[in-house]
């Protein structure tokens, strides 16, 4: 094999598009945001400081998260955990990323030539196509979906499983090959073992009476799955996860994101045809591939007449495997009968991200343009086949090279934020080494994971935090997650809450926490409106240990944190009924069930200049249903404050209750907080339901609270 012929122009064009994110990965950021920001930050933290095996330590403490749900790469992270690497852990994934693009070629080639392609198209070929493979996008942020090599290699094992007669051997390389994935990355050994399994079975329709195919497609299948479910379930300690992830009709694929322009100069006429696809289920195999597939009536009769026929069952196999996956991509065929079907297949719509699905028929149809170019070139003059090569390869080459420039594009060019930590952060880390502090919480609070309860954070903040996190070794009390616990996530979402509401349960006694916040942020917030929000209750209430140019520490008592004293200053009630420390006791008396699918005004009231300047708090309690069963629809109803000027109308501020702290028994609590600089004509607060529900919600209890007493009439 010319092995020097397929690395080098692949190195080359790397270091050409990516430079230092190649040959220097411990400089720059490699990701493109919070969620590429996260997946290396789960990735290095496991490596450098968790103590447990298969659950991760550094984020949703104290309950942490099943390594397989935190989207990194955990076969890579449990080898590399016993060096004890710290600063090195995310430059080394980087290069393992990387080095997966460069080994790409090689089973392609070894593919291309299994099908009678020439050497030197065959080199072409498979460098091209690697490099314009649909994952490489990946790299700034999904890094273990980014390891090309993948499909290429399960694709070359499975024909050299055929080719040997299902060789016990082979199919235990292929099997092992397959349970390297999975352990990668759930979604690719599932993309590898669906196509895996699918093309050998069709391959088993000419051999119906050997026992040995079934057998095979077991190990190849069957017991990578059945290894990888059974650790799952032996090692999974967090109960209650989403049954309804969002996203399975929105992250999918098309034919359009197989055969127009996704990216590049060429989009925008793709764009124009508004044929832009979500770019989770990009597959596009370039234009001179296009034009190859689209043109295959004119040539394909050559290559069953001058020799391919021995081997087209084979690639058959692999077209109706890839054609298979991609309906699957498609969403077919839930699409045509929609989500109510779906939900009766959860192990199905569990993969949310299903566009990933048409990455098989992207390698299909290269090789089969490939093969086909090839086959085409033989048959015409030396000049034009040439020609052809060339202008096929030279298009190729040039889309892939905008490929890459949109990947660079979308990559940042910020310090790593996991390699050496700056001076501040230094200091910052000395004055809380003695502390006694065993976690952070993000103030403002934020966790995202379960679908049903959570707050998005602030870009700026969460990057800072998940570096202040790593460099110190102190685990994070939210999270960004890919399918936490529901009730893990309400737990920690009541730790925020005033006295008299639901606190968690099993947190450890005795111990300190630190308030994480960005510079001036909070204390501005504080002085603003020192019993406008929860966090700003908690912030008051700690104690500084760091304030910093960017980032403010402070540290608190977990048990003060959890039951704090009661507000020294009272807040007054302007409309509905005041509890006290039990704000429960008039709930249920009252309660409206209310249609989902439009807006409900529940309050009108027209404020005087009383309420100018004056922090203003208003409540709402909803009941959502059962939480691991319909609560991830019921808690995304939004609760608005709105005011009112005239013809113009103004959102002061809303909220829904999944981002609550404020929880009693199986209620929720949503609270907006406001403040008005000029009167409006009235001031109108409102519940909306999610858009596309279906179901009334239920809601009571509405009111309405002031630092100080106001006049208003209604």
């Amino acid at each position: 094999m010319p092995y020097l012929r397929l690395l080098l122009p692949t190195l080359v064009f790397m270091l050409a598009a990516h430079g230092s994110h190649v040959y220097a990965p411990w400089l720059i950021d490699p990701g493109s945001g919070i969620d590429g920001l996260k997946n290396l930050y789960t990735f290095s933290w496991y490596v450098s400081a968790n103590n447990a095996l298969m659950n991760f330590e550094g984020m949703a403490w104290p309950y942490g998260e099943h390594i397989f749900f935190t989207d990194q790469f955990p076969l890579l992270s449990a080898l590399l955990k016993p060096l004890g690497l710290h600063n090195t852990a995310a430059p080394l994934l980087m290069y393992v990323v990387h080095l997966s693009w460069l080994v790409t070629p090689l089973p392609l080639y070894r593919i291309l030539r299994y099908f009678k392609t020439s050497k030197h198209i065959a080199i072409a070929g498979a460098v091209g196509y690697t490099l314009l493979a649909p994952q490489a996008v990946r790299a700034d942020g999904h890094y273990a979906l980014a390891i090309i090599v993948a499909i290429p290699l399960v694709w070359w094992l499975s024909i050299r499983l055929v080719e040997n007669q299902w060789a016990w051997r082979q199919a235990l390389v292929l099997a092992m090959v397959n349970l390297v994935w999975l352990f990668t990355h759930a979604y690719l050994g599932m993309i590898a073992i669906g196509f895996s399994a699918l093309m050998l079975s069709v391959c088993w329709l000419g051999e119906l009476k050997s026992f040995k195919p079934p057998l095979a497609l077991f190990v190849v299948s069957l017991l990578p799955v059945g290894v990888f479910l059974g650790l799952l379930y032996l090692t999974d300690i967090h109960p209650c996860r989403s049954q309804h992830p969002f996203g399975y009709f929105d992250f999918t694929s098309s034919v359009n994101a197989l055969f127009l322009p996704q990216t590049g100069p060429y989009s925008s006429i793709t764009k124009s045809l508004g044929r832009l696809n979500h770019w989770e289920g990009h597959a596009y195999i370039g234009f001179s591939a296009t034009l190859l597939v689209f043109t295959s009536p004119l040539w394909s009769w050559v290559m069953v007449k001058r020799g391919w026929s021995s081997r087209s069952f084979v690639f058959f196999a692999s077209m109706m495997a890839a054609t298979a996956l991609f309906l699957i991509a498609c969403g077919q065929p839930f699409v045509w009968y929609g989500e109510y079907v779906l939900d009766r297949f959860p192990m199905i719509k569990a993969f949310r991200g299903i566009g990933r699905f048409a990455w098989p028929m992207y390698f299909v149809l290269a090789v089969g343009a490939v093969v086909g170019l090839s086959s085409v070139v033989r048959r015409v003059p030396l000049v034009v086949g040439r020609s052809l090569a060339l202008a096929f390869f030279f298009v190729l080459l040039g889309e892939a090279g905008f490929h890459h420039r949109d990947l660079r594009a979308s990559r940042t060019e910020l310090p790593h934020p996991f390699a050496q930590p700056d001076a501040e952060m230094r200091l910052a880390i000395e004055r809380v080494t003695a502390s006694g502090a065993v976690a952070i919480v993000p103030v403002p609070w934020f966790h995202i994971g379960s679908e049903v309860f959570g707050k998005e954070a602030a870009p700026d903040h969460e990057r800072a935090l998940l570096s202040f996190s790593f460099h110190s070794g102190l685990p994070i009390v939210g999270a960004h997650l890919t399918r936490t616990s529901i009730t893990e996530t309400r737990s920690l979402m009541q730790l925020l809450a005033p006295d008299g509401y639901a606190k968690p349960d099993g947190l450890p006694a005795g111990v300190k926490v630190l308030l994480f916040g960005l510079a001036g942020r909070m204390a501005t917030n504080a002085a603003e409106a020192p019993h406008g929000c929860d966090e700003c209750r908690v912030w008051e209430r700690a104690t500084p240990v760091f304030d910093g140019e960017t980032i403010e520490l402070r540290i608190i008592e977990l048990d003060r944190l959890i039951y704090p004293e009661p507000d020294a200053t009272a807040r007054v009630v302007i409309v509905g009924q005041s509890d006290g420390a039990q704000p429960s006791a008039h709930k249920g008396e009252t309660a409206q069930r209310l249609p989902c699918g439009t807006y409900s005004i529940l309050h009108e009231i027209r404020p005087d200049s009383t309420w100018l300047g004056v922090d203003v708090e208003a409540a709402l309690w909803f009941l959502p249903g059962p939480f691991c069963e319909t609560a991830e629809h019921d808690l995304n109803v939004r609760f608005v404050a709105q005011a009112h000027y005239g013809d113009e109308v103004a959102w002061l501020n809303w909220t829904t209750p999944k981002m609550a702290h404020r929880f009693l028994d199986e209620w929720v609590e949503a609270v907006v907080w406001f403040e008005l600089d000029h009167v409006p004509d009235k001031l109108v607060f409102f519940v909306e339901g999610e858009p596309g529900c279906y179901t009334e919600f239920t809601v009571d209890h509405f009111r309405l609270t002031a630092s100080e007493p106001l006049t208003f009439q209604e």
